[in-house]
């Protein structure tokens, strides 16, 4: 009798043993299945790259071309105006900026000139003949007289001198000799036109924003000291 017990509890338990095995197939079948049937996982978005910082923008200086560093033409210049490229003999043209900031050429309006740059003016003169139909090609090259700027009292060698885009007040005594001995430094006159401005050269030297830039025909004025 025991050992029939013994049998039929062997074979329960094979049973068993068997239902297992059966089931874990049929769960991993069914993880199978569940995988293959369910979409990839996207990918993750790449993180956006942060935008570089915004670099603090540098003014150019007032009646300065960018470029080139140029005065800008005003009423009253004289501008020299050479055409190339055309067969015209007569290829050089001589005109004043008239009270209107125009100038007058050949086969052309007049021409606005004032408060352009040489090589702005340039570019308009031989747009105004290839666009109108005047000349297919053409060069065009403009020249302003030298300015200058003017350097009196205390200082080493008084004169006119030539004005050096970037110029001021400082550089303007600099390239006159400098300072006497007897030059008030404390007060420099600037004057243009009818303006008058005081430069505290003692302080200037160590502030450079307290020391304006020149614009042709200035007048740099050092007075003497009283002591």
């Amino acid at each position: 009798m025991a050992w029939r017990q013994e049998v039929f509890a062997a074979a329960l338990a094979a049973a068993v043993a068997v239902s297992g095995c059966r089931g874990m197939r049929h769960a991993r079948s069914d993880d199978a299945e569940a995988a293959l049937e369910s979409p990839p996982a996207e990918a993750a978005a790449p993180a956006a790259e942060s935008a570089p910082a915004a670099k603090p923008a540098v003014e150019p200086a007032a009646g300065a071309d960018v470029s080139q560093g140029a005065f800008r033409i005003k009423r009253g210049d004289t501008v020299s105006i050479m055409l190339m490229g055309i067969p015209e003999a007569q290829n050089q043209h001589v005109d004043i900026v008239d009270e209107n900031g125009e100038i007058r050429l050949p086969y052309v309006d007049r021409l606005k000139a004032a408060d352009l740059t040489t090589s702005e003016l340039e570019a308009r003169i031989r747009e105004a003949y290839v666009m109108g139909g005047i000349y297919r090609n053409i060069s065009v090259t403009v020249n302003v007289p030298e300015r200058g700027i003017y350097v009196s009292g205390e200082v080493l060698h008084p004169g006119r001198l030539p004005l050096i885009p970037g110029t001021t007040v400082l550089k303007a005594v600099a390239a006159a000799g400098g300072f006497s001995e007897f030059a008030n430094r404390r007060s420099v006159k600037l004057i243009r036109g009818n303006e008058t401005i005081v430069v505290n050269c003692k302080r200037a030297e160590k502030d450079p924003s307290l020391d304006p830039p020149l614009l042709p025909d200035d007048q740099v004025k050092v007075e003497r000291s009283v002591f």
